[in-house]
């Protein structure tokens, strides 16, 4: 875990290679972890280095480590959204919390958090963030299961519209409850 002026903590992974022919594409070594690790695990940020720092005593100095870059080793490409989500406030909202947490001014769609850098409690910070500007509580859970912010626009929209199909049958539960009640009250003083 590294922390640098301000940032967001973020798990960087320092790498020894000398040839940059022989060193493993941040993708492929992103791929493997991700078969072995939770998404929360695999490492933001790649760093590779011809040799290690030491201190004194022999340890690796932590400290004289390079940072991380301050935009992502990975490129912001354009955010692709069709036409649906452009309008959709959700896709808006999910946007400018992963942008504060992210600390990035443009955050892609299809971008996973973790791989940009966010961290679980960053997520823990969205869902917050999430919870007041939409008026409702977001499931932690479907943020971790959705770390993009397409998919996790999706969940919201299915969720949203799952729980106001619920409401609906609950007010109509209500209404006929109601139609019970009062026929049964009608029926008490007829008879």
């Amino acid at each position: 875990m590294r922390e640098d002026g301000g940032r967001e903590a973020q798990l960087v992974a320092y790498l020894l290679g000398t040839s940059a022919e022989a060193r493993p594409s941040t993708a492929g070594l992103r791929a493997a972890l991700m078969q072995k690790l939770p998404d929360y695990f695999v490492p933001s940020v790649f760093i590779w280095m011809e040799r290690f720092p030491y201190s004194s005593n022999g340890k690796v100095d932590r400290r004289s480590l390079p940072p991380p870059p301050a935009d992502q080793a990975t490129a912001e490409r354009p955010a692709t959204l069709t036409n649906d989500q452009q309008g959709n406030d959700i896709v808006a909202v999910l946007r400018d919390a992963w942008g504060k947490v992210l600390q990035r001014h443009s955050v892609d769609v299809d971008e996973n958090f973790f791989d940009a850098g966010g961290s679980s409690l960053g997520l823990v910070e969205i869902q917050s963030q999430l919870s007041q500007r939409l008026g409702r509580k977001i499931p932690i859970v479907l943020l971790f299961a959705n770390p993009t912010i397409r998919s996790a626009a999706a969940a919201l929209s299915a969720a949203s519209a799952a729980s106001e199909a619920d409401g609906d049958r609950r007010s109509d539960r209500a209404a006929l409850m109601r139609g019970k009640f009062d026929r049964a009250k009608a029926r008490r003083k007829a008879g």
